[in-house]
């Protein structure tokens, strides 16, 4: 061990005093350069260093008694870089300046996707120079550094832009501006349909709401074939509920169709009202009770006044009339049902 050790010693040391690092100085932040320490002898354990690290080795090869080190430089500065051999004292060391790339502006042919509604993809194939990276803004003087990718989506109409900054400096180029380009946001809420309710078999006139502004309607029947384009839709005699009876999607005024609502038509039966008797007594009252299950009760006398306006199905009454009766449920009305009353 110590005859192997002395002959390691002797072997630097002969190295040491003649051997030099060749290769690249200045450099600027992004190159790989290869640099070459040629020796006396073979080392078969030896490293690179790079010290500060503003570059990293990221391979080393050795032919005979020449050994190579390919250095990827990534910040600027000043850094050595050492040959070492039996993990002993750098043998030589080099001092390498690495210089920051100038700000170049992007050159690069933009394309467009084509489709009509949703965000819009601007992308290139260009590459940036080493050192350099492209960010995409949007205004000219935008200074994001949260997207260097080839592809932008572009949510909003309206220009955007690429400025190059280099990896190793706060420096900005001058911007590329793309097209002018048109977004049609998707339409991603299903409208609210309104009139898919009514008292006794018969037509109903549908209606949408949510639209965005300017738009439209479009409605499809039971099977969701297409049937027109509208803010209303007025279908055909219907006489009992019926899930599914028709679909509706809103459409913007770009053409971009947004998700269904699947409309349920319903039937109501009207209401009937029941006393005890149709002969008021003399001092008396009677208790008019209507069918159960309405939103809103409203009984009138003969003269159209009303008397009363009431979840509650039953009304008190306290002289002959004739009273009638209208109930609302889920935005439809009855006609008025009429009772008499007589002394």
């Amino acid at each position: 061990m110590k005859i192997f050790s002395l002959l390691a010693a002797l072997l630097l040391s002969v190295s040491i005093s003649s051997a030099q690092i060749t290769g690249s100085t200045p450099v600027t932040a992004g190159q790989t350069v290869q640099y070459t320490y040629v020796g006396s002898a073979v080392y078969f354990y030896y490293s690179w260093s790079v010290s500060p690290q503003n570059g990293n080795v990221i391979s080393d090869t050795r032919s005979g008694t020449t050994y190579y080190a390919s250095i990827t430089w990534t910040n600027s500065g000043s850094s050595t870089i050492g040959f070492s051999a039996y993990g002993q004292a750098p043998m030589a060391t080099k001092v390498i300046t690495i210089n920051c790339p100038n700000a170049t502006n992007p050159v690069a042919t933009f394309s467009y996707s084509s489709n009509t509604c949703g965000d819009k993809i601007i992308s290139y194939t260009a590459t940036p120079p080493t050192g350099i990276s492209w960010y995409w803004q949007t205004s000219s003087t935008g200074t994001l550094t949260t997207n260097a990718t080839k592809s932008f989506a572009a949510s909003t109409s309206g220009i955007y832009y690429l400025r190059a900054k280099p990896n190793c400096s706060s420096t900005w180029s001058s911007a590329l501006a793309t097209a002018n380009v048109t977004v049609n946001p998707n339409v991603t809420t299903a409208p609210t349909i309104s009139g898919n309710a009514r008292f006794g078999a018969g037509t109903v006139t549908l209606a949408g709401s949510g639209a965005p502004a300017g738009g439209n309607y479009r409605w499809h029947n039971a099977s969701n074939v297409f049937q027109s384009t509208g803010l209303t839709y007025t279908a055909g005699v219907v006489s009992a509920t019926t899930p599914n009876y028709m679909f509706a999607s809103a459409v913007s005024t770009a053409g971009c169709i947004g998700p269904q609502t699947a409309i349920t038509i319903a039937i109501y039966s009207d209401p009937v009202i029941t006393a005890p008797n149709t002969v008021l007594p003399k001092d008396a009252q009677v208790v008019l009770t209507a069918t159960t299950g309405y939103d809103q009760y409203t009984w009138r006398n003969s003269a159209n006044d009303i008397l009363s306006i009431s979840a509650t199905n039953t009304y008190t009454a306290t002289m002959a009339d004739t009273y009638s009766l209208v109930v609302t449920k889920t935005g439809a009305t009855s006609l008025p049902v009429r009772f008499t009353i007589v002394d």
